[in-house]
């Protein structure tokens, strides 16, 4: 629930820029850190997708995509096939609404 609490808030608050979806989405990242110092294995690709969304937020594009790319590169480390789709969804939609297609 967390997780995609957190992805929905922040590409809501990238269309909107309301500042209570981005602290929905920044409570997410913050909540998944925490839970990532117990489980990196399980947790550490939240951690990437949530930041990746945050920084396309912020329109920090380059830190956007070394951030996907992270959690797209963890989840198949760690065998997360949904997630991993997940985080190709959202980095290939990222790539096209920034004209990188």
């Amino acid at each position: 629930r967390t997780l995609v609490e957190g992805i929905s808030s922040l590409n809501l608050a990238r269309r909107t820029h309301e500042a209570s979806l981005r602290k929905v989405g920044e409570d997410a990242l913050q909540t998944m850190l925490k839970w990532q110092k117990i489980s990196r294995w399980n947790c550490g690709h939240h951690v990437a997708l949530l930041q990746a969304e945050l920084h396309y937020v912020d329109g920090d594009i380059n830190s956007a995509v070394a951030a996907y790319k992270a959690s797209i590169s963890s989840t198949r480390a760690h065998k997360f096939p949904n997630f991993q789709a997940l985080a190709h969804e959202l980095y290939g939609a990222f790539c096209v609404e920034n004209g990188m297609v």
